[in-house]
């Protein structure tokens, strides 16, 4: 009996436990999906991926602030998929893209940590965000054949009141298809502007004019794949705003291999070389400032199951190289966000310094609980202080369940 009940635990495992923001992020993955693992939200780099979570719910605990999601501040969303027939649909609402708002708070000069920009400028706090977002998703399978396509969507007008007015929109087409060895996800923007009235006369205005992104993988066996990615982005301000124009490329190729020991104990490493490049144009002055950065992050991990119920798993991940060339015009405003703040001129070269991640998951048959370990100190405040909080044991919590 005990037997039958591991066997039904296990099958549960294999999907339900591979879908959260909270078990990417305890690998050293980055939220919107990983080239290296199967995971549901793939569905961010390859829709594809859908084809794997039929019959499938998600819902990622947080707040409904438009803020940049993080996992000590987590913003709350959740999806669901049906199947019929061959065929595979699904709806995902709440998705934050963390570039959009980075850019718009660049262009307009705001602080990066808030997503109610407008705040800033007076303008009553109205959201010029795009994170209330829906997906409509699809897909299917036929023989070693898989293909996904979504369509994303964010608008916002908010004229209420007698503060100044706001409106946001953000569009964006993501497609994918895959095979036994191979892997080729696309994401194309179609709209992303934004637009306040500072007072009743000046506006300020948010264009973004280019938005690519591709990646893919090859699986050279079973444990060992290749895979790359590449980004470009470009956008404008228009009015009163900080930066007329910025441009962004981001390229990663690396190499993974997953070290199997049973259906549910594993063991990887990954390497990468990443090149960054961004250019801003200061409005004021049309003066511009480039910064090139080159990486080597090496990540190492495991995941184990401690007990029938319990999954553990934790990485550790160190860039052994890096590198940075800020030329051009030195770009300074008070308040800007990551995205479009340059670091100081001149050339450096350094290692990193080591990020510890962990993470585990409580296991009920078809439903799972996934959380991280370690993020906030007995307290609930402060960050990865080595403290196993017992009162406080999971953050990022997230539900998956299979029906």
């Amino acid at each position: 009996m005990k037997k039958i009940f591991l066997l039904l635990v296990l099958a549960g495992i294999s999907t339900g436990a591979f879908a959260s923001k909270a078990r990417l992020e305890a690998f050293g993955e980055d939220k919107y999906g990983s080239l290296i693992f199967d995971h549901y939200r793939n569905i961010y780099l390859n829709m594809a991926a859908i084809n794997d979570y039929k019959n499938f719910a998600i819902i990622e605990w947080g707040h409904d602030s438009n803020g940049v999601d993080s996992p000590t501040a987590p913003n709350g969303e959740g999806g669901m998929t049906f199947s019929s027939g061959n065929m595979i649909y699904g709806l995902h609402f709440g998705y934050s893209s963390d570039t959009i708002g980075l850019l718009r708070n660049s262009i307009f000069g705001f602080d990066g940590t808030t997503g109610k920009t407008a705040t800033d400028a007076g303008a009553g706090g109205k959201n010029i965000s795009a994170n209330d977002v829906i997906d409509l998703m699809v897909g299917s399978e036929k023989g070693n054949m898989k293909w996904g396509a979504a369509l994303q969507y964010s608008t916002s007008n908010d004229e209420t009141g007698t503060d100044l007015d706001a409106k946001q929109s953000a569009g964006a087409l993501r497609l994918g298809v895959s095979t036994k060895k191979f892997n080729f996800g696309a994401i194309i923007s179609l709209a992303n502007k934004a637009e306040y009235m500072v007072d009743t006369t000046t506006k300020a205005e948010f264009k973004g004019k280019l938005g690519l992104a591709f990646n893919g993988s090859y699986d050279l066996s079973k444990e060992l794949r290749l895979f790359g990615q590449f980004q470009t982005i470009k956008a404008e301000g228009i009015g009163a705003v900080a930066l007329s124009e910025i441009s962004s490329n981001k390229i990663e190729l690396g190499i993974s291999k997953i070290y199997k020991f049973s259906e549910t104990d594993f063991m990887f490493i990954k390497a990468t070389i990443n090149q960054d490049s961004k250019t801003l144009t200061l409005l004021a002055t049309t003066k511009d400032g480039e910064q090139k950065d080159l990486y080597l992050p090496v990540t190492i991990g495991a995941e184990g199951l401690a007990k029938e119920w319990l999954k553990i798993r934790g990485s550790i991940a160190m860039v052994l190289y890096g590198s940075e060339d800020v030329t051009g015009d030195a770009i300074t405003v008070t308040g800007l966000s990551t995205a479009g703040a340059l670091n100081a001129m001149g050339k450096k070269s350094q290692m990193g310094t080591a990020t510890v991640n962990a993470g585990a998951t409580l296991l009920f048959g078809d439903l799972a609980i996934d959380g991280l370990i370690g993020t906030t100190d007995t307290a609930g405040t402060s960050s990865k202080d080595g403290v196993l909080a017992l009162d406080n044991l999971m953050t990022r919590v997230s539900m998956t369940y299979n029906f």
